[in-house]
């Protein structure tokens, strides 16, 4: 397939109403190119199969699928980001009939050095766990009004992200289980009420599930534990925030759940490497 360099593309956009997912693009340079896709699978409409045109990195927002390339099924939740190498087929899943809602950036192919893609000889992860450091590089690529900075955003995610692929961590089969199925219903209900306040017996009682089952089946199938789940969840809306509100921080600490504003400074800080206030003047 000839790569078409991705600012002389036309908008590509499917029509929702016609049970397949719409494309908007939101910006566009020689070297990247930034998408908003949604995906809205319905019970009678849940797979799709397809072959990548181009290196892609897909930063979900909102909703649940599995994604299978090179032979391995991963689900993808809220925070996660797919890394999509080009000229690989791949199927996208929706078992519970929901739809997803991604940022999509994807990069010429004389952008990426060889040296930076995973080996495809190996098992490296199509699908990355949840970093509030990759999110704020690929929002960045997205909402930077310089072309410049978000070409350098685009390039600093996929080297974050190429580095968290050849992360060894052996894939399990999936199998949707009833534990599975509950734990993906949890994680979904606490980033719905991430901004409100929350606690185990809540959420396990929604599920109907005791507290140690819940922590359980979280550290089982996500490898975090719940509250884990909960703060990168808040830590990525309030990178969302940061990039695309005039609210101040102490406004974001406490708008994405946050009841203290250092302890939201501390644990920003921890987690994506600089306080809240230096990814705006990055």
């Amino acid at each position: 397939m000839t790569y078409v360099p991705l600012m002389d593309r036309p908008p590509a956009t499917t029509a929702c109403a016609h049970g397949m997912p719409a494309i908007r693009p939101l910006s566009a340079s020689a070297c990247v190119r930034t998408l908003a896709y949604a995906c809205p699978a319905t019970l009678s409409h849940t797979d799709w199969d397809g072959r990548h045109d181009a290196l892609s990195l897909m930063l979900v927002g909102q909703g649940a699928f599995t994604y299978r390339a090179d032979g391995a099924d991963a689900l993808v939740e809220p925070g996660m980001v797919v890394m999509a190498l080009p000229g690989e087929a791949y199927r996208c899943a929706h078992p519970h009939g929901l739809g997803d809602e991604s940022l999509v950036i994807q990069l010429a192919p004389d952008t990426v050095p060889a040296d930076w893609l995973p080996d495809r000889s190996r098992s490296a992860r199509r699908v990355l766990p949840a970093s509030p450091a990759l999110a704020g590089h690929l929002w960045r690529a997205a909402k930077m009004p310089d072309p410049l900075a978000r070409d350098e955003a685009g390039i600093s995610a996929l080297a974050l992200a190429a580095t968290l692929a050849e992360t060894p961590v052996g894939a399990a089969p999936l199998h949707l289980t009833d534990e599975r199925d509950r734990c993906h219903a949890a994680a979904a209900f606490i980033v719905r009420h991430a901004d409100d306040p929350l606690d185990l017996a809540a959420i396990a009682g929604h599920m109907a599930m005791g507290p140690f089952a819940l922590i359980r089946a979280f550290r089982r199938h996500l490898s975090l534990s719940p509250y884990q789940y909960l703060i990168k969840t808040r830590l990525r809306l309030a990178v969302e925030y940061l990039l695309t509100s005039d609210l101040s921080v102490t406004e974001i600490a406490y708008t994405v759940g946050f009841s203290d504003l250092s302890n939201f400074v501390r644990t920003f800080h921890r987690q994506v490497g600089y306080p809240p206030g230096a990814l705006r003047r990055r």
